[in-house]
């Protein structure tokens, strides 16, 4: 990554703003991978596991974003945001999906009940 040379690789505060403009700039890809480096250097970072969620998020990696908002959580389990991601986001349709089919299948052992 050549912007990477124009910043100090160690700076957690400069690379997370970096990961940051990426992001909001649409480019999933490249803050992902700025991300990747913070979490390189600080595995504990709930910050940069919050940030890297929203990244896979919009590259469709789901359930990496899952586990990144666990990872979120682990470290911040405060972390409101991460919550509210993993309770309404796209993550929780695979879920809803199963819950549903498993509802149908259950209503159709009773079939009076009104649906």
């Amino acid at each position: 990554m050549h912007y990477l040379q124009q910043v100090d690789p160690e700076d957690t505060g400069v690379l997370t703003r970096l990961g940051n403009m990426f992001l909001r700039s649409g480019m999933p890809a490249e803050a992902l991978e700025v991300y990747g480096k913070i979490l390189a250097l600080e595995p504990d970072n709930h910050v940069a596991w919050f940030n890297s969620a929203h990244a896979l998020i919009k590259l469709g990696g789901y359930a990496g974003a899952v586990e990144s908002l666990h990872k979120a959580l682990e470290g911040d389990p405060s972390n409101a945001a991460a919550r509210h991601m993993l309770a309404v986001s796209p993550l929780a349709l695979p879920l809803l999906l199963y819950c549903s089919c498993d509802i149908n299948t259950h209503l159709s052992s009773f079939p009076d009940s009104a649906v």
